[in-house]
């Protein structure tokens, strides 16, 4: 089941922050003991901000997945409004049961009704870039462009 996430979601919704934040390599940035309180707060902002979006996939009652996104206008044209995933996560025993496909395709209703034009959705390179872009074509993504980054000291 997809749900919208509430407070009182964030306790069972912190294991999975964890999950991901080592998988997508973010350990590099912060040791995630570190970064606890700013994922309890995202996730806060998410659930109670209108423009962000926080949904929890469960099974059985136990929390197997979510996913968070952002609405805003575009930075060239104020007119357009684009949604962006931010964080997709399914937990390694729940994938390839249709998880992800639905927080993709709830992130997709949820652009609509935020009145966006475009939604986007990324592949974190240490997440697997084929699995997740063969989930996100499946849900009529197209690549588009791919985003280089550099860390700075």
């Amino acid at each position: 089941m997809i749900r919208p996430a509430k407070l009182e979601d964030v306790l069972s919704l912190m294991p999975l922050t964890k999950e991901f934040h080592y998988a997508a390599g973010a350990k590099r940035d912060a040791l995630y003991e570190d970064s606890m309180e700013h994922w309890a707060r995202w996730l806060i902002t998410c659930i109670t901000d209108p423009t962000k979006l926080c949904l929890l996939a469960e099974e059985s009652g136990s929390p197997v997945g979510f996913l968070t996104a952002i609405s805003a206008p575009v930075f060239w044209n104020p007119a357009v409004k684009v949604a962006a995933e931010t964080v997709l996560w399914v937990t390694p025993s729940a994938r390839g049961s249709g998880v992800g496909s639905a927080l993709v395709q709830n992130l997709v209703n949820w652009a609509k009704e935020q009145g966006c034009s475009i939604v986007s959705a990324g592949a974190n390179s240490k997440l697997g870039t084929k699995t997740v872009g063969k989930l996100l074509r499946k849900n009529g993504f197209e690549l588009e462009e791919k985003i280089y980054a550099k860390r700075l000291k």
